[in-house]
């Protein structure tokens, strides 16, 4: 994918629950740019996620996108599995 500083080589995705004080941000790298979606588990339930995305060239990173806010839901009734909770992200 081309970029006006190079070639896109891959993507950061950043996460922090807004439910837990300090904010402590999560990353996940993407590191082929053909790679647009992830699947970001180990979300607790009934949380508010706040999720950016940055592309990253040879040259550096991007500014982050704009932040969406995501709210998991319960865990199943006999579930204590604390990979449950998925979040699937698609760039297109």
């Amino acid at each position: 994918m081309a970029h006006q500083h190079g070639i896109i080589l891959g993507y950061f995705v950043s996460y922090a629950d807004l439910d837990f004080s300090p904010h402590i941000v999560e990353n996940t790298l993407l590191p082929c740019a053909e790679q647009t979606n992830t699947t970001v588990i180990s979300l607790l339930p009934y949380r508010r996620y706040d999720f950016t995305v940055a592309a990253f060239t040879s040259v550096g990173k991007s500014n982050n996108s704009e932040s969406i806010v995501c709210v998991t839901k319960e865990a199943g009734k006999f579930s204590s599995d604390p990979n449950r909770h998925k979040l699937w992200l698609k760039h297109e």
